[in-house]
């Protein structure tokens, strides 16, 4: 009986309708992937001959919601890092790599002005120039060194791509090769996986830049160069088999007018790169019949009623444990309600990329609220808002999207400012300096500021430490010592949980463990929230 199953299998094979086994047990790989992104639009202080960029920040951002939400990527972005920041982030990861597993795989995407100096015949990259820097090469990156500190990160597989004027001149011998590249077929779990295989089976080490010696264009929705690899992406997982090799990258270039150039950096080992669209990978194993998202709009907005029910505002926060509370970091600065310090575990939860801003919550509400105290900037944080209005903002934005949003509990709050499973330990949401990721007393001009202005924290979200304070979910109640797995606060209470600190707060009242709280109908012109969904 067992030989004529196999033989009916074979025959039915052969006719071509033999479907492989609907269940995903075929593994793929262990290693995760990584993308960092480090684009500048602002040159103001670069001088007459560099003018302020429109796309290489929303390039960065759209390229990375397509790596992170569809190919299941883990990733951060730098919006007008300076030199300093740059060379700091890419030591880092000399560290962290070591750490990862053999088939991990690393994507690294330069974006802003490029120049080249006839003088050494180098290509530079233009970082973003602080006040008073002298705008000359001294202060550039050169394209040289890029090449050589992303070879020196000790990941297998490597993927540097540069979007500059003069970008080529890394590797000024480089030609675009165009390379074919024919699937064989739709395939199947056993065809990905051998795809997948041989491209990681040997290190690699390879280059991808918008052009060579010459200017490139900033584009008009993204630059040509960005269009591509997002087309190339969205491809892959609408039409495709949620594969994208680099040489099917490649040609996606084809096109791309000044021509991209590309080219292979110190350890190349002859391996490959592949993007693996998340909805292959299963615990990781690959699904035989993946169910493909549908694409995204050729114009994706920022809007909550949009782009958010795509989840493009909203980060995927995968759970786990850590301490709450009053923990080293923090110093001498802990007040009594952040004590006892205590061990708290939370499950996967979406929580919000950016604070809710004036602009959505019009877009559900239909006008500002009444108290709005900073009005006229649509990407500001929205403010005087209380717990209760929230509350019906989030029965209108849940109707019209058929979503659950909500508000975060304090402790998902917490965890998530704190970095997550990826968390450095920081003082503040993202740093140990303030002045990198908050607006508070100091430095916010007793206002509140356009979100996202500054540095993200690891888990790529913004303004967690600073510009308004932000509702939770819970009742304000004493902490306990014993552990607890994803609580929720008292039951009744008289006072909501706010976190974050403000644009009107010390660095005291910024810190992740810092807790206030009002009652639920009060409003103030430094407090709103974020949104968040279970999954």
């Amino acid at each position: 009986m067992r030989y004529l199953s196999k033989l009916l299998a074979i025959i039915l094979l052969l006719m071509g309708v033999y479907r492989e086994k609907q269940v995903a047990d075929v593994p793929i790989r262990p290693g995760k992937d990584y993308a960092l992104f480090f684009a500048v639009s602002d040159y103001s202080n670069a001088g007459p001959n560099f003018g302020t960029l429109k796309n290489p920040i929303k390039d960065a951002k759209d390229i990375e919601r397509e790596l992170r939400e569809i190919f299941g990527f883990e990733t951060m972005v730098y919006e007008n890092p300076t030199r300093e920041v740059i060379e700091k982030v890419m030591e880092q990861w000399q560290e962290k790599a070591k750490q990862l597993a053999p088939d991990a795989q690393l994507f690294i995407f330069f974006s802003g002005h490029g120049t080249f100096r006839e003088l050494n015949k180098k290509g530079y990259f233009i970082p973003y120039l602080k006040p008073g820097t002298k705008p000359d090469f001294p202060a550039y990156l050169d394209l040289t060194d890029i090449g050589n500190m992303a070879s020196a990160i000790p990941c297998n597989h490597t993927l540097l791509a540069i979007d500059a004027c003069y970008s080529g001149t890394l590797d000024a011998e480089i030609a675009f090769r165009g390379e074919q590249f024919k699937r064989p077929g739709t395939g199947g779990m056993a065809e990905r996986e051998r795809i997948v295989s041989q491209q990681l089976r040997n290190p690699s080490r390879l280059l991808l830049t918008s052009g060579g010696k010459e200017r490139t264009p900033d584009g008009t929705t993204n630059s040509p160069f960005s269009s591509a690899i997002l087309k190339g992406l969205r491809n892959a997982y609408t039409f495709g088999d949620g594969l994208l090799t680099y040489a099917d990258l490649l040609a996606q270039m084809d096109r791309v007018s000044p021509k991209p150039h590309i080219g292979e950096l110190p350890g190349h080992e002859a391996g490959g790169f592949v993007f693996i669209s998340a909805s292959l990978q299963i615990n990781n194993t690959i699904t035989p019949e993946p169910t493909r998202p549908a694409p995204p709009s050729p114009e994706p907005t920022t809007s909550v009623l949009d782009a958010d029910l795509r989840q493009y505002n909203m980060v995927r926060i995968k759970g786990g444990t850590f301490t709450m509370g009053c923990t080293s970091e923090q110093g001498g600065d802990c007040y009594d309600d952040e004590k006892p310090a205590h061990r708290v575990t939370v499950s996967d939860f979406y929580i919000g990329r950016y604070e809710v801003t004036q602009k959505e919550w019009r877009e559900v509400m239909g006008s500002d609220p009444p108290e709005l105290a900073f009005k006229g900037c649509d990407n500001c944080p929205v403010e005087r808002v209380s717990w209760e209005d929230i509350q019906q903002f989030l029965s209108k934005l849940n109707a019209k999207t058929g979503k659950a949003y909500r508000l975060p509990t304090e402790a998902e709050w917490e965890y998530a400012a704190r970095g997550g499973s990826s968390s450095r330990g920081f003082k503040y949401a993202g740093s140990n300096t303030i002045d990198e990721v908050a607006w508070y007393t100091s430095n916010s001009g007793d206002k509140t500021r356009p979100v996202g202005q500054k540095k993200a924290n690891e888990l790529g979200l913004y303004d967690m430490s600073g510009n308004v304070l932000e509702w939770c979910q819970d009742w304000k109640g004493d902490y306990s010592s014993s552990a607890q797995s994803n609580p929720k606060g008292p039951s009744t209470g008289s006072r909501r949980v706010m976190r974050g600190g403000s644009w009107s707060r010390s660095p005291q009242g910024c810190r992740v463990a810092y807790r206030l709280s009002d009652a639920p109908g009060d409003r103030g012109d430094n407090i709103g929230f974020r949104l968040s969904r279970t999954l």
